[in-house]
């Protein structure tokens, strides 16, 4: 973008149980009674009365933009509102989103008024249910509101509407334009600088009207991004029209590097790698869903700590922070679709189809020339074990490799026996739970996994989730007590050497980095569907972390560090 006007900050908030606000006019004049609230934040964590409070409020904010301010082009972007979002500019409805981890933006050029007080109301509505992406019942915590940054993107009347970056080991990188409102004799410029600053590569291009273009480089003797060895170079785009005045801009800090699956291995430019690590949830003591960059410095400084190489972004896009930090950290990661606890009405519903690829446009424009995702994890725990829903999967498999074929594409089983899906997926995940849900003997794990690595003897395997809860402070060395640190490390530790013992197991990640909350949904019309007994957890945690919700490190965390060092050692 040219100009960002940034509108984070204090707005006004006003909840709307009654769901009256439409017809009280709001859109067009604040109540007197809104109250003030940060933006960015949730405000489960702002308001201890609205702690579990799911339905609807809405947010409002005046803001004098000069014309100075202005371009000819201006959207208003949106990088998370969950869950559904309405958008109102000077008392005009703009349009309105739904889904709750991916950004959003809407042309509000026409709404708006130079040298002049604008007013922006927003409605934002957090209710899931079956037909939502993630559905109501998931294993986490229901954050709501304007939990992530939002601001105004200026440009003028041609833009780059969106690019698309892909890297080789051998030094290609190509990148794929869209120009929006293209017009003729525009010229398209595209620089690569390596770490220090230094121009390597540069090309401009001439468009003759064109929507998309592409440009080609390849870079002579290229460092390259690997796992603990994060090399950035930055890419550079602006687009000029016919009078050379610059339209907009694109700047991008990337790694160079290629991801592949060969027989029953991973491979990181060209190399086999074992991959170790932990689940993580976007979540955060006091700010719950809304992060900042010092927290997330802190929670990966204990993960590198840990000797963890990869992550598992659970279970939905995480912030964009996250991604940078992942990229200059040299840490390999899976992103995934919140694509959650589906049922066999939902995948084999057209319309939940079509919500789904909707969701994973959005996604994959996010996220997909980040360096750091590996694996695109389309589906957790859902029904993949029917027939019925085979068709689901396959359509959601084709349309992501449309969209990126550069990504290993996984999925977390919890019917691994029995999945009739993973033929179509690159790599095997496993989530193994057994142990804990269902008070299975360690030793069976050995059984249960040959019988996986006979089905599959050309694919790797990728154990993507299993763990034990330990109450922080809770010792029992003697007794290993269930709920115990003691407990907890002991299992986590066997389950390691077992797994270690298996050629084509690539890696494990443990259930979780840090205890997490979750949501006391209930529905009666469904109680078992929505509120499992396994959900009712001491203090509405899931204490399955490595470390305590506050990062306090259980025994575990030590115990898993020598176990990581151990996995990255074998050869």
């Amino acid at each position: 973008m040219l100009q960002r006007i940034d509108l984070t900050g204090w707005w006004q908030i006003k909840f709307d149980e009654r769901d009256e606000g439409a017809r009280l006019g709001w859109a067009q004049q604040p109540p007197a009674d809104s109250a003030p609230i940060n933006v960015p934040s949730c405000w489960n964590n702002v308001f201890p009365d609205y702690h579990t409070y799911d339905g609807t409020a809405w947010y409002f904010k005046k803001i004098f933009l000069r014309a100075d301010d202005l371009n000819e082009r201006v959207t208003l972007c949106f990088e998370g509102v969950n869950y559904r979002g309405e958008i109102f500019v000077n008392g005009e409805r703009i349009g309105a989103h739904e889904g709750g981890f991916t950004s959003f933006a809407f042309d509000i050029t026409r709404a708006l008024r130079a040298n002049a007080v604008n007013y922006f109301a927003i409605r934002v509505n957090g209710e899931h249910d079956e037909w939502t992406i993630p559905p109501k019942g998931v294993d986490w915590f229901n954050y709501n509101g304007i939990y992530r940054p939002v601001y105004l993107a200026c440009t003028r009347a041609a833009w780059l509407d969106d690019y698309t970056l892909k890297t080789r080991a051998d030094g290609h990188v190509s990148i794929d334009v869209v120009i929006g409102n293209p017009s003729d004799a525009q010229t398209l410029s595209a620089k690569i600088f390596d770490a220090l600053g230094v121009l390597v590569a540069e090309q401009t291009i001439t468009l003759a009207g064109q929507v998309t273009t592409r440009v080609e480089f390849t870079i002579a003797n290229p460092r390259l991004w690997n796992i603990g060895d994060a090399y950035l170079y930055t890419l550079k785009l602006e687009l000029k029209d016919a009078q050379g005045r610059a339209c907009d801009r694109i700047e991008k800090k990337f790694g160079i590097r290629e991801f592949a699956v060969a027989g029953q291995q991973i491979l990181v430019n060209g190399k086999p790698v074992h991959l170790v690590g932990c689940s993580k949830h976007d979540e955060y003591p006091l700010t719950g869903r809304t992060v900042t960059r010092e927290q997330l410095v802190a929670d990966y400084n204990l993960y590198r700590r840990m000797n963890a190489n990869f992550v598992r972004l659970c279970h939905y896009p995480h912030s964009r922070l996250e991604h940078e930090l992942l990229n200059e950290l040299g840490i390999v990661s899976m992103a995934e679709i919140p694509l959650v606890f589906l049922h066999e009405q939902q995948m084999t519903s057209a319309g939940m189809l079509e919500k789904a690829k909707r969701v994973i446009d959005e996604i994959l424009r996010a996220e997909k020339n980040e360096t750091n995702i590996l694996f695109w994890s389309l589906f957790v725990e859902c029904d993949t074990h029917l027939t019925t829903t085979k068709p689901f999967v396959r359509e959601i498999i084709e349309y992501v490799r449309s969209l990126d074929n550069t990504r290993i594409l996984i999925m977390a089983s919890i019917r691994p026996l029995e999945d009739v899906t993973y033929d179509d997926f690159d790599v095997i995940g496993v989530n193994y739970w057994e142990g804990w849900y269902r008070n299975a003997p360690i030793e069976q794990c050995v059984e249960w996994l040959t019988a996986l690595a006979n089905r599959f003897p050309h694919k790797p395997i990728l154990i993507t989730s299993h763990g034990w809860e330990g109450l922080y402070g809770f010792r029992s060395p003697e007794e290993r007590v269930r709920w115990s640190e003691d407990m907890q490390a002991e299992y986590l530790s066997r389950l390691a050497d077992i797994f270690m013992r298996f050629p084509n197991i690539v890696g494990e990640i443990v259930w979780t980095f840090a205890d997490f909350r979750v949501s006391d949904w209930v529905d009666s019309a469904h109680p078992t569907l929505y509120r499992p007994r396994y959900l009712e957890r001491p203090m509405q945690m899931n204490h399955k972390g490595m470390v305590d919700f506050y990062r306090r490190p259980k025994r575990a965390y030590y115990v898993m560090r020598d176990k990581f060092a151990a996995w990255q050692s074998r050869r």
